[in-house]
């Protein structure tokens, strides 16, 4: 028996827009961590570059798949 998630998950963040070079400019970043009947359990490590205090959204990738809000959870 092999288990899935049957939803994509996704990490939103704001980060530095890739044209700016002062940091001045921050836009939503997000990618998809977890895809669509990714196995269970499994575990990604992430490495993000910043020099100050942000926030992490969890996400469901693709609304439409799930009757709830978007959002799971948000980390600081």
């Amino acid at each position: 028996v092999n288990e899935s998630f049957p939803f994509s998950i996704a990490l939103s963040w704001k980060g530095a827009a890739p044209d700016s070079e002062n940091g001045a400019i921050e836009q939503q970043q997000s990618t998809v961590v977890f895809p669509k009947g990714n196995p269970i359990p499994s575990v990604k490590a992430l490495t993000f570059y910043r020099h100050s205090t942000f926030d992490v959204d969890v996400v469901y990738a693709d609304v439409s798949e799930v009757q709830s809000p978007a959002k799971i959870s948000t980390y600081t």
